[in-house]
């Protein structure tokens, strides 16, 4: 049985008095901007060298390397009311957050500087709908599959496994370059769960 991580929560407003900034940016492209991929991974770039650079430096470098497309933060749909929330002992895999529809943000002062916490990027306007829940612990449970290497949940391993849940899967990322699908599968191919099969949309 694997390690449960260990998830610590809060709210923008417990943190009084400490600034953060936003660690999460993506590029939009395509005619609608629909397609959707992490800053860093984009471009190919150490997730160090971009979590230290501003947002203008950001939409300079995506200048020079000819980026058709929209560099912007990974921010709150209509700003941080949801909880923040961080798993105890794990830096925060920011391109795999991303993936997962959250947002990343690091606190800049205080006693908590240096801290990195997730937040769902859907508005928590939605957080009372029948489905929101069900959603977002299905994001959190692909989040914790390709990043927390002990993390053990047959049931949901099981359930991406089933046509209907392979629909759940595929709706419910936020990127379009195509990275957790393969790393799910790669990483449930690892665990060797039973026989797996690959579900095709198209």
């Amino acid at each position: 049985m694997g390690k449960k991580p260990c998830v610590v929560s809060a709210k923008l407003s417990d943190l009084k008095g400490e600034d953060y900034k936003i660690m999460s940016y993506v590029i939009y492209e395509g005619e609608f901007g629909d397609q959707i991929s992490p800053f860093g991974r984009y471009l190919n770039l150490d997730v160090n060298d971009v979590i230290n650079i501003s947002e203008h430096t950001m939409k300079e470098i995506a200048d020079k390397q000819a980026v058709n497309g929209m560099v912007t933060a990974f921010d709150h749909e209509y700003g941080m009311e949801n909880y923040l929330f961080f798993f105890e002992g794990q830096k925060v895999d920011i391109d795999a957050a991303i993936d997962c529809g959250f947002g990343v943000m690091e606190i800049t002062t205080g006693e908590s500087k240096g801290t990195q916490f997730m937040f769902d990027h859907v508005s928590c306007e939605y957080s009372e709908e029948e489905w929101y829940e069900e959603d977002f612990l299905n994001r959190l449970c692909m989040y914790l599959l390709v990043t927390y290497p002990t993390y053990d949940n047959p049931e949901f391993e099981q359930y991406i496994n089933t046509a209907d849940g392979y629909m759940m899967f595929r709706l419910a990322i936020a990127t379009s370059d195509g990275w957790l699908e393969s790393r799910v599968w790669e990483v449930l191919g690892e665990k060797k769960r039973g026989e797996l099969v690959e579900f095709h949309l198209d």
